[in-house]
């Protein structure tokens, strides 16, 4: 008789929602709104650049609510007619959403995105589904440490 094996399995993004949004708006006014709706404060931080180094890169927007806090980002999905990802559904903006989150604040955060004008659909993608986008998340999650690196240096230079 073979010995059994135990695997232990990790989910590499815990603790993480990401939802499609399909929007008619900018980038800007879709992060203005959200702010304005959400009680947010999403800031503009440099273009997520893809794997395509010679591209503008994507718009990108963060906001952390502090510690043991959600943080958000907000990612264009399209940059000059070049998707970030391509989804079966059309997804213009990708919304992450970091640490744990009640499903009562995250309905009424959905409802709330759904009721900004300009907005056709909000759905959450499923990762286990949709592995391709473990790449672009690995490529977010280090864009935001790269940031926060050059932030770090900037504070400690002054």
């Amino acid at each position: 008789m073979a010995p059994k094996k135990n695997i232990l399995k990790v989910e590499p993004f815990e603790d993480l929602r990401v939802f499609g949004i399909a929007s008619s708006n900018r980038d800007y006014a879709l992060a203005w709104h959200m702010n304005e709706k959400l009680g947010l404060n999403l800031q503009r931080l440099e273009n997520l650049r893809a794997s395509d180094e010679e591209s503008p890169g994507f718009p990108f927007y963060y906001y952390d609510e502090g510690e043991n806090q959600n943080v958000f980002s907000l990612v264009s999905n399209n940059s000059d007619g070049t998707l970030l990802l391509k989804m079966p559904a059309r997804t213009d903006f990708f919304l992450i959403i970091r640490n744990p989150l009640n499903e009562s604040r995250l309905s009424a955060i959905l409802s709330i995105i759904r009721s900004i004008s300009g907005i056709l659909m909000v759905y959450e993608i499923d990762l286990a589904k949709y592995k391709q986008i473990d790449t672009v998340l690995e490529e977010l999650e280090f864009h935001e440490m790269m940031i926060q690196k050059k932030q770090t240096r900037k504070h400690h230079r002054n």
